[in-house]
């Protein structure tokens, strides 16, 4: 039987000209040879007719080579016939009773769908049934299996249907949804049930893949359109723990929840989900994960939607390892006076991204939290990027707003913030009020889970520890002022802020709650002398001439500042009568107090000022630690939580030099609490080293010592070392006394308890107490 040929009709000759009447013709004309030849296909079968199989029995009279259409379901000798079916009678005059060897049932109903205008449009009419198997298509190419269970949806005749799943996804309108601002409800729990199937359209992990590389192949889209859904949508016992929804964008697919519940509200961790280009209206929130469990899998991804009148929280999530979670180009606009919060994540968030959205309106912008499982707490946001986010103060409500807040970590510092990075964001001034403040760190109050829980405003145990602000631009104001963080902890060590300032400026970086300050703060790994970095080189504030610039912090000495255009009200000094605050650490204060241990040797020898025998001519016979130089540190002088600066001066010996060697700190006779490896400059002469420790606790036994790694008996054994110094103080000292002046009322140089100055007449006097007189003390020596 030959193919049905096409050739385009044309009219004229130059140029030929096709119409489209011409062309459509022309195509329903081999449509049509091609349905006349399916026909006839093998058999030459002719169309007798349609047939009506809910009769009971088949044709009478009928002729081998000819078949039937059925037009009305049914059932006759055990044989189910479907709408367009063909019964093709085997022989001719078959029996009317019986089927086997007289007739033969054509499952075309399986091959060509019956159309219907919509899936909605389905469910409210009553289209008949065309059999168990029969296929149905709607107009915008969505496909059904009739079936007598596990229908996806069911008309007024009782028709029941299921989803195919032959695009690789479904749609929310697949399954009945209207989206024309109607109750959507019925329609989107059908389509989680699908989606969530434990067994449909599920590839296992293979080989030595993780269980939960499992992958599913298909997906959820919302089309354009206005969905209203009750929310509420708990987790399905048994359920695939991956859901996947897209939605046509935030700017066409909107859903509505109609009821005060969250979105889906599960108490399993998923091990994939993602929710993209979605306008989510009113409800609570978008999710709520209350399991208090470790999720280490998929990555969680929400991008790219609306999040808009909620009333508590868009996402919570209780988890205690949550890596991999990816928040990005979504806005956050909760409820007014509704103390929302944006986002409530805890525990460990490794690799977690909250990246270019915008919080416009809640309480806490974002909250992050520990979790504590097995006995074990964790968090908040360890290694997290908040990164070019817009923080705002949008119709700002009439409690304060706070836009992190950061719950402290109640067992110690170790995984207490670590890592969190916030930089490159956007901090609005706008609605700012008194009482506001950039970050927050405090515990939290009443509630049932990290989604409604506010903070407390008592004293707090907890920790902090190794939070970075860096390239943030921060908007203040001088009326109303506010303090960029407040903590109700003085457990807090190692915050480093560098942003830029514009519009006014904080009254702090830091402001201790005054139940902690007037409880007085503890040394070590709680917040002391120079626990945090702060620079205020980016401070454009362009302030008037009366305005007050920012304090690091009301607990004096706690940051390290920089300050290169003196914005800040503060200096590094320690105190005003103590302007380094020094303290001899090494007594004698010389390397001539070192000895030498193990396999190692010394020989004094003068340094490089000069001072007789003050220097060391270490050498080493063997590497580390058998062959040792050091010295005792005075252990009643030193204080954990203050800075230790450690001078001294190495050159390399004329034979057989040493080319590196390791400075250490050990403590309580064995416990290494500071190592540095240093190479030895190869230029001729003495070279200055300069380090610094903070002791974190304090130690009856501290020694400083040189050991090596380098050394190799008859080629590098040598070393000189000289000019050791440790000492606390803010600011290294120089070493070398210079002054500006030097009269005995104004500043003169002292030297341990002795004040040097020049009287009028030129005479250089010194006394051992301060001077009360020009002509006190006593003139030293004969001068030129």
């Amino acid at each position: 039987m030959p193919a049905p040929e096409f050739t385009l009709p044309t009219t004229g000759t130059s140029p030929k000209i096709a119409t489209r009447h011409g062309l459509e013709a022309g195509i329903n004309a081999v449509s049509q040879a091609l349905f006349d030849q399916i026909g006839a296909i093998s058999t030459g079968l002719k169309p007798a007719g349609n047939w009506d199989a809910s009769g009971g029995s088949f044709p009478s009279g009928a002729e081998r080579g000819t078949y039937y259409v059925v037009n009305v379901a049914g059932t006759v000798d055990g044989a189910a016939f479907a709408i367009g079916d063909w019964l093709i009678p085997l022989v001719d005059a078959p029996v009317t009773g019986t089927y086997a060897g007289n007739w033969f049932r054509g499952d075309y109903s399986k091959v060509v769908p019956a159309k219907l205008d919509s899936a909605a449009a389905f469910e409210a009419g009553s289209d008949v049934s065309r059999g168990p198997g029969a296929l149905w298509e709607t107009k915008d190419g969505f496909r059904y299996e009739e079936v007598t269970a596990g229908e996806d949806l069911t008309n007024a005749a009782g028709v029941k249907l299921k989803a195919k799943a032959d695009k690789g996804y479904w749609t929310l309108k697949q399954f009945g949804a209207r989206g024309d601002g109607s109750d959507d409800t019925a329609a989107f729990v059908r389509l989680l049930n699908a989606l969530l199937s434990a067994v449909d359209n599920r590839v296992p992990a293979q080989g030595a893949e993780p269980s939960w590389l499992v992958n599913k192949t298909i997906k959820g889209l919302i089309e354009p359109g206005h969905y209203r859904i009750a929310g509420g949508y708990d987790y399905p016992i048994g359920a695939s723990q991956m859901l996947h929804l897209d939605g046509g964008g935030s700017q066409t697919t909107k859903i509505e929840i109609t009821g005060d519940n969250y979105l889906f509200d599960w108490d399993v961790e998923p091990v994939g989900f993602v929710f993209r280009g979605i306008h989510l209206y009113g409800g609570k929130g978008m999710q709520r994960v209350s399991a208090i469990s470790t999720s280490v899998g998929r990555m969680t991804v929400i991008e790219d939607n609306v999040f808009s009148e909620y009333s508590q929280c868009v996402y919570a999530n209780s988890a205690q390892d949550n890596p991999g979670l990816k928040i990005r180009r979504n806005m956050f606009r909760g409820k007014l006076n509704a103390d929302t919060i944006g986002l409530a994540i805890t525990g460990l968030t490794a690799g977690t991204d909250i990246v270019e959205n915008i919080f416009q309106r809640n309480r806490y912008h974002i909250k992050g939290a520990p979790a504590v499982l097995a006995g074990v707490d964790q968090g908040p946001l360890s290694t997290c990027n908040i990164t070019r986010n817009d923080f705002f103060r949008w119709e700002s409500p009439f409690t304060n707003t706070y836009d992190i807040w950061l719950v402290p970590n109640a067992e110690g510092p170790t995984n207490a913030g670590r890592g969190l990075v916030v930089n490159q964001n956007k901090f609005g001034n706008e609605s700012i009020k008194s009482g506001d403040c950039r970050l927050l760190i405090a515990d939290e109050g009443a509630g049932t889970g990290v989604w409604d829980k506010h903070h407390a405003t008592t004293a707090s145990t907890g920790w902090l520890a190794g939070v970075t602000w860096r390239d943030n631009n921060i908007g203040f104001k001088f009326s109303p002022t506010m303090t960029f963080g407040y903590s109700y902890t003085p457990n807090l060590r190692g915050f480093y802020f560098d942003d830029l300032y514009h519009g006014g400026a904080p009254t702090h970086i830091i402001q201790y709650d005054e139940a902690v300050v007037s409880g007085g703060l503890l040394s070590g790994q709680q917040t002391g002398t120079d626990s945090h970095y702060v620079s205020f080189a980016r401070l454009l504030s362009g302030w008037a001439n009366d305005a007050l610039p920012p304090l690091s912090s009301n607990v004096p000495g706690s940051f390290i500042v920089h300050d290169p255009f003196g914005y800040a009200q503060e200096s590094i000094c320690a105190a005003a009568d103590d302007w380094g605050g020094y303290v001899q650490l090494l007594t004698p204060a010389s390397t001539a107090a070192f000895t030498s241990a193990g396999v190692a040797s010394h020989a004094a020898k003068n340094n490089s000022l000069g001072g007789v025998n003050e220097a060391a001519a270490v050498r080493f016979q063997a590497n580390r630690p058998d062959a040792r130089f050091g010295g005792a540190l005075t252990k009643a002088s030193v204080t954990a939580g203050r800075m230790v600066n450690i001078e001294f001066e190495l050159q390399r010996a004329a034979s057989l030099p040493l080319k590196e060697v390791t400075f250490e700190i050990i403590t309580g006779g064995s416990s290494v609490a500071f190592r540095r490896r240093l190479q030895v400059p190869t230029q001729a002469g003495w070279h200055k080293f300069s380090l610094k420790w903070m002791p974190r606790q304090n130690a009856d036994d501290i020694l400083a010592r040189f050991v090596t790694d380098g050394y190799s008996s008859g080629v590098a054994e040598y070393l000189d070392i000289g000019r050791f110094r440790s000492y606390h103080g803010r600011a290294p000292s120089s070493g070398i006394v210079r002054s500006l002046q030097s009269s005995w009322a104004r500043e003169h140089p002292i030297v341990g308890d002795y004040h040097l100055w020049v009287d009028a007449t030129g005479d250089l006097r010194i006394k051992s107490s301060a001077p009360t007189s020009d002509t006190d003390g006593v003139v030293v020596g004969a001068q030129v």
